[in-house]
């Protein structure tokens, strides 16, 4: 008897041990309502992506130099944030082990990597904490916010990561340090020609997404057109031989921040993805739209699926982890908006609040309504804005709606899989996504698809061709100051569209909650003002002008149209980052050289509040700070 109980007091003794020992571990509540192995979770949880092997990604050089591509300071550049424990890799670039029970995924664009195994080896790719986490610096303090919009580089990582690969496989020397790193041991004439055919089916097929993808803009820090590359991936991936229009991906756009977005009924700043109808799946309460949403990104960066093979129900072989996305959303729907620290950035001045708030209410919250930092179940209604209304960058909205493929290997099948129209063999690149988003869950998730399969996304309004509406257009000029007659007709047509099914067509923009803004500079969707206070300054290029519009009058301040992004030191009056020009920071330009105005960067819109005097929106933006 007293042996036995002395066995359940050390039993209990280690249990309660052990759980102080991961208390300890973990840590309280960094201040957005995760703990610290929250955090390390999140930074490495795998959702399926794959770009290129681990021993790969360790053995890769940077082009013209022996530094490998995963070194602190190449990371730095491209302001990824380092994550010394994980194999060297960035705070969200994941090692992903393959599916368990599920054969590779498209062994016909890399039918060596598939043969030789090379596919069963543990990958990198990336998580959403790669694009939605961030750090701020003042005066020698940092601060991790989680969620908010990361400050990276990808267009110019992955051109780096590309061109190291053509120069590992041409340069002798190099490729040789390669093979000795990543084959170790086995090096011999046998396994280096396989390595080297494995290169160059990696090398083909980044060079056709890139070339697809490749436009003249810049991106620049904090920014990626993930709905062109997304739409472009999949144009690739259904395996048309010529996938018909070229529409590169030219709308760069803010990563948004993600705190709350669980609550969100519709998300992308186009409102493109719904979140609607749980079901139970496995006992666990899993958000069909959150589901088909994070797919659909993951299918976007480097997910590998498969569309010329399905199984009995119509599903595509993929290497998505849809258990682990599942887990990541409910994650997330316990992160809250980071609160201002005024120990770190100063305190609010208390003077200015009574006003500020006042201005809000008044002026601002019936678009973004008010909601506690931690209200993590108060669901959120979109108010979308259409594009003739909303004012703001054309590229990223348009550039979806009329995006299109030839359809290869899904022509004629359901849309939903398993119902819905069939396929066209020249269709929108949208409704392929969809389809293909379907076809990944339904293999993954056969119960989840018939009970929910034509829930998951709104349905894509029929493509139409150009038409004249009874509204007169013939006074409006359309982009002002551009003299490219062809871009100009792209955005008649466009803003024409925009009708009164412009929710439907997602022809839109959508307005949210403010709650943690200021910890999400640059603003509006494309990145184009730099701080808070700029926001609530006029434009000087918009998408119309009628007969008698004017634009701000002469010596009015006016929103920056020229201003330097990267720095994480943050600029605690004006709420953004502190400009630091140099050539390590991206000029982040308006206008060309000639002073037109470039779509993609137009700082247009959301013109709410621009005629305040200098008072009111020094005490706006102190409001803002409480939220």
């Amino acid at each position: 008897m007293y042996a036995s109980m002395s066995r359940f007091v050390a039993v209990v003794g280690l249990f309660l041990w052990s759980a102080h020992a991961v208390a300890a571990t973990c840590g309280q509540d960094l201040g957005q309502g995760w703990t610290k192995c929250d955090r390390e979770w999140w930074y490495t949880v795998s959702q399926g992506s794959r770009l290129l092997p681990l021993d790969w990604m360790q053995a890769l050089e940077i082009p013209g130099a022996t530094d490998k591509v995963l070194s602190k300071p190449n990371i730095v550049k491209f302001n990824y944030l380092p994550n010394d424990k994980v194999d060297g890799l960035p705070v969200g670039f994941a090692i992903d082990k393959g599916v368990t029970g599920h054969a590779p995924a498209m062994c016909r664009t890399f039918p060596s990597l598939c043969a030789n195994g090379t596919m069963a080896r543990p990958w990198v790719g990336m998580n959403c904490s790669a694009c939605h986490s961030n750090e701020i610096t003042y005066k020698g303090k940092s601060l991790r916010i989680d969620g908010a919009p990361s400050l990276a580089d990808f267009q110019g990582f992955f051109e780096q990561i590309l061109a190291s690969l053509t120069q590992t496989r041409s340069d002798q020397v190099k490729f040789d340090r390669f093979a000795k790193s990543v084959l170790g041991t086995q090096v011999n004439s046998a396994a280096v020609a396989k390595l080297q055919q494995e290169l160059d089916e990696v090398i083909a097929w980044e060079t056709r997404l890139a070339k697809k993808n490749d436009a003249p803009i810049r991106y620049g820090f904090g920014r990626l057109d993930a709905q062109g590359h997304i739409l472009n991936k999949i144009a690739l991936s259904v395996g048309a031989a010529d996938p018909l229009i070229d529409t590169p991906a030219n709308a760069p756009a803010s990563y948004p921040h993600i705190w709350n977005a669980p609550q969100h009924d519709l998300v992308q700043w186009n409102g493109i993805a719904p979140n609607r109808t749980e079901y139970s799946i496995a006992g666990l309460k899993t958000n069909v739209g959150a589901l088909a949403r994070n797919t659909a990104e993951v299918i976007g960066v480097f997910a590998q699926i498969d569309s010329n093979s399905s199984d009995w129900l119509g599903g595509y072989s993929s290497s998505l982890q849809l258990q682990n996305m599942v887990d990541i959303e409910r994650k997330l729907g316990m992160l809250r908006s980071p609160k201002w620290p005024e120990d770190m950035l100063g305190r609010i001045n208390a003077e200015l609040l009574p006003r500020g708030k006042q201005i809000y209410e008044s002026a601002c919250s019936g678009c973004h309504t008010v909601i506690e930092s931690n209200d993590l179940k108060t669901k959120i209604t979109a108010d979308m804005r259409s594009l003739w209304s909303s004012g703001t960058d054309l590229a990223l909205a348009c550039n979806s709606f009329f995006h299109r493929s030839k359809s290869g290997d899904v022509v004629g099948r359901p849309t939903w899989v398993v119902l819905g129209e069939p396929i066209k063999s020249e269709d929108s690149t949208l409704t392929l996504l969809k389809h293909m988003t379907a076809g990944a869950i339904v293999e993954q998730r056969g119960e989840l698809a018939k009970k929910a399969l034509a829930d998951l996304l709104t349905p894509l309004s029929p493509f139409r061709e150009f038409f004249e509406q009874s509204v007169t257009t013939g006074e409006i000029e359309f982009l002002p100051g551009v003299s490219d007659a062809e871009l100009k007709q792209r955005a008649k047509r466009c803003l024409l569209e925009a009708g009164p099914d412009f929710k439907q067509k997602n022809l839109a923009y959508k307005a949210r909650p403010l709650n943690g803004i200021w910890a999400t500079a640059p603003f509006l969707h494309n990145g184009s003002v730099p701080t808070l206070y700029d926001l609530l300054l006029p434009s000087t290029v918009r998408n119309t002008i009628r007969p008698g519009e004017t634009g701000p009058a002469n010596g009015q301040p006016v929103r920056p149209e020229l201003f330097y992004v990267g720095s994480r030191e943050f600029d605690p009056v004006r709420v953004g980052f502190v400009q630091m020009p140099s050539e390590s920071q991206f000029k982040f330009r308006v206008r060309d050289d000639a002073g037109v105005p470039i779509m993609g960067n137009y700082n247009s819109g959301h013109d709410y509040g621009t005629q305040m005097n200098e008072a009111d929106r020094r005490a706006l933006v102190e409001y803002l700070k409480t939220l």
